[in-house]
């Protein structure tokens, strides 16, 4: 319980990050304004089906600090234990917290879901040819009915420290071209927004990142560059910290591997190689780029993908270590896939509420929205929205309970328009 707000199923998940930059970067506050002298600090998330209760930020073993109502608050600990009545509320009738309600048997559900499509180029001057465009789409359910679809362009993204839009934006210099990606906290004007490029830099060749996936702490790009007017040669994939989304250096796959697990992409792509009848050997292991990996739909789940760059080619293998906890979430599938297929064979993804209330399938002309009863998918969608050929889901952040009104709330911010097909 945080003042009086609760939640039930608590899961923790614990980061070290600068002070400095956390406090500046998701607040607007300089750490000295705060009395902090640690250089590094500990931020615990504690979710709840999914979604992001509080980030507690633990100063040291007495101190920490929360963000509600857009202020921060200092909390001390007084005691290890915990006060009678929290563990146990209906031991004592009588006792003091009376405001605690027994679970509610209404079922809400909300989700946010980003689609990146290929359009030709408007302007001719770019230096792209077709370029890429994105938008969300907002759902929201009562007991397992539709009650509102809208939408917005570009990427609207719930971060544990609120509500961020994200926007790929094109800089030119002379006659070449880069995209950068501007990331901009809703509620909170005036904040660091770390498009962290090199204004003064100066291009030699063009640089366009395409988005690939977006949760609430990283991003997934495919990155091209070229050199001089030459046309882009081979891309690569990057993973990036969403505070950190312009940096030209990706996360490693053993930096968000378990200890026993730091070798997994090694692994993974000598297994692909010795499939394909290729060999494997120490020099091309030291060619070997761990940060050019992404992540992909597969079967309804977020899997990683690797790839290998040679001189002409390259080499695409699955990375065998799931992504959950570490890049998103929330990833499951409350009815499988194959019955999912056999009920909708035009299936190609699907996603289910963390509360099994509803499921939604992508095809390649629509996004069906059916709801589940006893495991069971609806004979017939509830509502269908048209998606355009190619068009795909590279986000999918969902809310339940309480929070799909505060999620809805803070998307109408944008003005989005509703969706009446």
């Amino acid at each position: 319980m945080v003042a009086d707000e609760g939640c039930s199923d608590a899961v923790y998940q614990i980061r070290k990050v600068k002070t400095g930059d956390y406090f500046l970067f998701h607040y607007n506050i300089d750490v000295e304004e705060l009395g902090i002298e640690k250089p590094m600090i500990d931020i615990v998330s504690i979710t709840s089906n999914g979604a992001l209760f509080f980030d507690v930020a633990l100063i040291d073993e007495d101190t920490a600090m929360v963000y509600m109502d857009r202020c921060l608050y200092w909390l001390k600990k007084v005691s290890p234990e915990v006060e009678d009545g929290y563990e146990d509320v209906e031991r004592e009738p009588d006792h003091q917290i009376t405001d605690l309600k027994p679970p509610s048997k209404e079922l809400r559900s909300g989700v946010f879901i980003g689609l990146r499509s290929t359009v030709p180029a408007s302007d001719t001057d770019h230096g792209y040819g077709d370029r890429l465009v994105y938008r969300t789409i907002w759902i929201s359910a009562h007991n397992s009915k539709v009650e509102s679809i809208l939408e917005a362009p570009d990427l609207f993204v719930p971060r544990r420290s609120g509500f961020w839009t994200l926007k790929v934006r094109t800089r030119k210099m002379d006659r070449f071209f880069e995209d950068y990606i501007e990331l901009r906290p809703l509620e909170t004007r005036g904040v660091n927004t770390k498009e962290s490029y090199d204004e003064r830099s100066q291009l030699k060749g063009n640089i366009k990142k395409d988005i690939l996936f977006v949760g609430d702490d990283y991003l997934a790009i495919e990155y091209f560059e070229s050199r001089g007017p030459e046309p882009f040669g081979q891309s690569s994939y990057r993973v990036l910290p969403l505070d950190d989304a312009n940096s030209h250096k990706g996360i490693l796959v053993s930096d968000i591997a378990d200890e026993g697990m730091k070798d997994i992409f090694y692994r993974s792509a000598q297994s692909h190689l010795v499939l394909e009848g290729m060999r494997f050997n120490d020099s091309l292991r030291d060619e070997i780029r761990e940060d050019n990996f992404t992540m992909v739909r597969r079967n309804g789940h977020w899997t990683l993908k690797g790839r290998l760059n040679f001189e002409n080619t390259f080499e695409e293998f699955n990375i065998g270590l799931m992504p959950v906890g570490k890049l998103i979430n929330y990833d499951e599938l409350h009815v499988s896939w194959d019955t999912i297929k056999e009920k909708i064979p035009a299936a190609l993804d699907a996603y289910t509420s963390p509360n099994k209330e509803l499921l939604i399938v992508v095809t390649g002309n629509f996004i069906a929205i059916y709801s589940i009863e006893d495991g069971q998918i609806s004979d017939k969608p509830m509502r269908k929205i048209s998606i355009k050929k190619g068009e795909s889901v590279i986000m999918a952040e969902w809310a339940t309970g309480d929070y799909v009104a505060r999620w809805e709330k803070s998307f109408n911010q944008l003005n989005p328009y509703v969706v009446n097909e």
